[in-house]
């Protein structure tokens, strides 16, 4: 049983997950497509998939881990091109967030300034956020593999590339 994130569960073990199944075809695979986060006291997970901080979680030991970019995007119909780091043109798109309380939503730039959005779409899963910046209905943030060939094929742009970049650990623990 593996307990992985939704954005996690598509596009980046799919490899793994193929070459489990070839290598081992009596291996009963159970994923667990879960956002939050599960206490591994509570439920049985033999793996748990994480995207984030690294951290030490007790009873727990890390088997794996790769660095990923925290990226911002949205579709090249909605930003001209030299826009990407136009923050007053960025900051006038809806943001396609998770469920927040608050009404508005502010982007932390690696050079200490801070990116607002006032118009916020609230989606909970990140491969539905996803999908609504590919529909061309704002911008998200999400991790840099999510979104590859989206950006290779020029349907998604990076935006405030180098003022939102961001490290992420990506963790497989037991």
């Amino acid at each position: 049983k593996i307990s992985i994130p939704s954005e996690l569960a598509i596009g980046w073990f799919d490899k793994a997950f193929e070459q489990i199944e070839r290598d081992m075809p009596n291996l009963r695979l159970v994923l667990n497509v879960e956002d939050a986060l599960v206490d591994h006291t509570k439920y049985a997970r033999d793996l748990h998939v994480r995207a984030g901080r690294r951290e030490t979680r007790p009873g727990m030991t890390e088997l794996a881990s790769e660095r990923a970019r925290a990226v911002m995007v949205v579709t090249n119909r909605l930003i001209q091109d030299g826009e990407q780091d136009d923050r007053t043109t960025i900051s006038k798109l809806p943001f396609i967030a998770r469920p927040r309380t608050g009404r508005q939503v502010d982007i932390g730039l690696t050079n200490g300034t801070t990116l607002t959005f006032e118009r916020v779409l609230q989606v909970s899963s990140v491969p539905a956020r996803i999908a609504m910046a590919r529909a061309g209905l704002g911008v998200t943030t999400c991790l840099d593999r999510s979104v590859e060939r989206d950006l290779q094929a020029g349907d998604l742009v990076r935006l405030c590339p180098t003022h939102f970049d961001y490290a992420v650990d990506v963790s497989i623990a037991s």
